[in-house]
């Protein structure tokens, strides 16, 4: 099996996920060297950082032809999937799970929405892509429904910080347990995409849309099997708070709709550490539409064919980076169709 992973912005790139997040090394030293990330989600499956669309990073267009839409970018994803799958078809047969976080999550509608749409001509040299789930993390999907949501989380009860003083200011917006660095001194608040760069610019390693409502693609994919998991880090405060996460999951109009509605969250318990990660919202008992809240970390993702809901407690925005175990835990559950609960 195997996972594509995007990060988001827009025009961030998915670098942060292979060297910060969940890749098989994490950037140290402040840039200088490499180190072992044993949490790393390859150990589950093969895994494409794609970064896109075309200009973003090392994403290259010859011809200087710029992407203006998702909807576009999302074809070319399409036809990036036909041409590797060309290249290298061991992997053709493969279940196929797209993931990402933050502003990712408009990328990984329309890209699986792409996909899905295909599927149902592919012949004539398109070869048919197994899209077994989409995973979202900590995602942007539905600003009318998630930007009204981050009032409702700075002062719902039992919130941390309900009430906010004049020396209530330079916390990290990513992980409100932590403060920024005046602006135009760190990088959004972390060292790390500095780090990346100054690693990646060694001669040594040289050598080798957001108005939109892209939840409303989700149904078709939902209803026609491709099982769909929603997770977010309960420290997130921007838009992609968790409130705003389950508020648009409860939205889907699916077959699943009424029954995800009734039911309760219940406590996810990490397999490894056996201590509560979070908890989780279901459908049923398969899960194939999920949402997880995660407890202590930041920005996180999930997707599925049933209505599934995990809970994390006041997790943050950077949720790889933050609960590595936990983060683990819950992608081979996932890929593996184990329930949480």
């Amino acid at each position: 099996m195997h996972l594509s992973y995007l990060n988001g912005g827009p025009g961030i790139s998915s670098s942060l996920g292979l060297l910060v997040q969940l890749g098989p090394c994490r950037v140290s030293d402040e840039g200088k060297n490499i180190t072992y990330n044993p949490h790393s989600w390859n150990t589950e499956a093969s895994i494409i950082f794609l970064v896109q669309p075309v200009q973003v990073g090392f994403s290259n267009d010859h011809n200087r032809n710029t992407v203006h839409t998702n909807a576009v970018g999302a074809q070319d994803v399409y036809a990036f999937f036909q041409l590797f799958y060309h290249r290298f078809p061991e992997y053709a047969t493969l279940l196929l799970r797209v993931a990402g976080m933050s502003y990712a999550g408009i990328y990984v509608s329309n890209i699986a929405s792409a996909i899905y749409q295909k599927n149902k001509d592919a012949g004539a040299g398109l070869k048919y892509i197994n899209l077994a789930s989409v995973v979202l993390a900590n995602a942007t999907e539905n600003p009318r429904i998630q930007y009204p949501s981050i009032f409702d989380y700075a002062c719902e009860e039992g919130a941390p910080y309900t009430v906010f003083d004049p020396e209530a200011i330079g916390y990290n917006p990513y992980d409100i347990r932590k403060t920024c660095p005046p602006r135009g001194i760190k990088s959004f608040c972390y060292d790390e995409p500095i780090w990346i760069g100054k690693w990646m610019n060694t001669p040594a390693n040289k050598i080798g849309e957001m108005a939109f409502d892209t939840k409303a693609l989700l149904p078709e994919l939902v209803d026609g099997g491709v099982r769909l998991l929603v997770y977010a880090g309960n420290c997130d405060a921007i838009c992609t708070n968790y409130v705003g996460q389950e508020r648009w999951v409860e939205a889907l109009d699916t077959s699943h709709h009424d029954e995800f509605i009734k039911a309760k969250l219940l406590p996810w318990y990490d397999s490894a550490t056996g201590r509560q990660a979070g908890e989780v919202r279901s459908a049923d008992t398969v899960g194939n539409l999920t949402y997880v809240r995660i407890y202590d970390a930041g920005q996180a993702i999930h997707l599925l064919f049933l209505l599934c809901e995990i809970s994390l407690r006041w997790n943050r925005h950077m949720g790889p980076y933050d609960q590595p175990e936990a983060l683990l835990d819950l992608i081979t559950r996932w890929i593996r169709e184990i329930p949480f609960a």
